[in-house]
């Protein structure tokens, strides 16, 4: 059974993300609908459910660029309407596979990379020979040291994806958003990016709080200790992974019979007669 239902779980600690009856109100429809949560901090968060359940709208509240209709949002200690989105966007970072976010087509994907020191789309500034070498560890975490010096334009969708999110980790944020990162990956593309975020999470000395959105539990990386479930705008289960990702609440979400495995720290799902 689920942890969790419309209360969020007491942390012992300030949460990483704390949302308080929260909602989203577009084209007259509850996109969001009355979400409590609490996420602790340094987890890998795997967020789960059907098409249009508002998986991707509660993200881009958390990363500050859709406003609540209603409700209180807390991302890392800061309440919104009385802290500087734009210097908290900083410790924040989000990557989605419709990138909004336009990167010159003819830079070579190392220099891709190493923007993230900066916050830039440009490399304006002389990147150090850390942030080089970060740069290149990340590239190799996820298999695609390779490309390093070809243009971004030129790179396939899984390895575009996977050097965003090297650009991400190239400065470790307190909070990294992954909305489908593994839309559109072959399989291996799929399983190394899985790997690295699973190497990111076992070596980071402060390891950031992962939310990965998905919807596929097989997509989700074996380093995934927490999860929450959405249906039709509302959350209707959250806590521990191995609550969470499991037959009942999967079930209830999905609205179907759903079998859950997991072999070998990676989950699998599929509808039972």
């Amino acid at each position: 059974m689920c942890g969790v239902k419309s209360n969020p779980i007491e942390l012992d600690s300030q949460p990483a993300i704390e949302l308080h009856d929260v909602g989203v109100l577009a084209g007259g429809r509850w996109i969001v609908d009355g979400v409590r949560l609490a996420l602790p901090i340094g987890v890998c968060c795997a967020l789960l459910g059907p098409n249009g359940c508002g998986k991707s709208t509660l993200a881009r509240v958390l990363a500050g660029f859709v406003w609540p209709t209603r409700g209180n949002v807390t991302v890392l200690g800061e309440v919104f309407g009385e802290t500087d989105l734009h210097a908290l966007r900083k410790r924040v970072k989000i990557v989605q596979s419709t990138n909004t976010v336009e990167h010159d087509a003819d830079m070579p994907a190392r220099d891709v990379v190493l923007t993230g020191a900066f916050g830039t789309i440009l490399l304006f500034d002389e990147p150090t020979p850390a942030h080089r070498q970060r740069g290149d560890e990340l590239m190799s975490k996820f298999g695609v040291m390779h490309v390093a010096d070809s243009r971004f334009g030129a790179l396939s969708t899984g390895e575009r994806m996977r050097i965003l999110i090297a650009r991400a980790l190239l400065v470790v944020p307190a909070l990294l958003i992954l909305d489908e990162p593994t839309a559109g990956l072959d399989l291996i593309g799929r399983e190394l990016l899985l790997r690295g975020l699973d190497e990111v999470m076992a070596n980071s000395p402060n390891r950031p709080t992962i939310l990965m959105i998905s919807h596929h539990v097989e997509e989700i990386p074996s380093s995934t200790d927490w999860g929450i479930l959405m249906a039709e705008g509302k959350v209707s289960c959250a806590g521990p992974a191995a609550d969470v990702i499991a037959a009942g609440p999967m079930s209830e979400a999905f609205g179907r019979r759903v079998q859950v495995d997991r072999i070998a720290g990676r989950f699998s799902a599929r509808i039972t007669a």
